[in-house]
């Protein structure tokens, strides 16, 4: 099989999990890297269309969001094709923890930031994102995930 050199930058965690899964299994990190790739790529391709929909729906503006929802993507139809809300939340802080290991100094909103766009790129549904941040953000931060309020009779702003 012929191939291609590439250069691919990884952040620190990630080389060493190569380096550890090609010494347990007598491999190097370009055939881990290679396997990874190529096991992935259909999971990667989803994650990009899915990312592709955001932006695309970022770019035609709230006009956009308002077409695709009169198509008929009804709550039901949304929460069937996005990842659980648990589910989401475990991945996020896997993604979290994995930033904060590479920058232990980053701002909650910084990190909160980061995590919102991938969210979206892994399938949270917009209507759960919300609930979600607050989750992980509680969870790595160890901020209460319930803000108390001045006056409960109010709405939130």
């Amino acid at each position: 099989m012929q191939m291609q050199r590439i250069v691919v930058f990884l952040p620190p965690a990630a080389v060493k999990a190569c380096d550890v899964a090609a010494s347990k299994y007598g491999s190097n990190r370009s055939e881990v890297v290679r396997l990874a790739v190529a096991e992935g790529m259909r999971r990667a391709v989803e994650a990009l269309d899915r990312l592709r929909e955001v932006r695309l729906l970022e770019a035609a503006g709230a006009g956009a969001a308002r077409v695709w929802k009169a198509r008929g993507a009804s709550k039901r139809s949304r929460s069937r094709d996005s990842l659980d809300p648990d589910r989401a939340v475990s991945m996020l802080l896997e993604y979290g923890r994995a930033a904060r290991a590479t920058d232990p100094e980053i701002a909650p909103q910084q990190l909160r930031a980061g995590l919102q766009m991938h969210a979206q790129v892994i399938g949270v549904s917009p209507d759960d994102i919300e609930d979600v941040l607050v989750d992980v953000i509680g969870q790595m931060f160890g901020e209460p995930q319930v803000q108390p309020v001045d006056d409960p009779s109010q709405p939130p702003e």
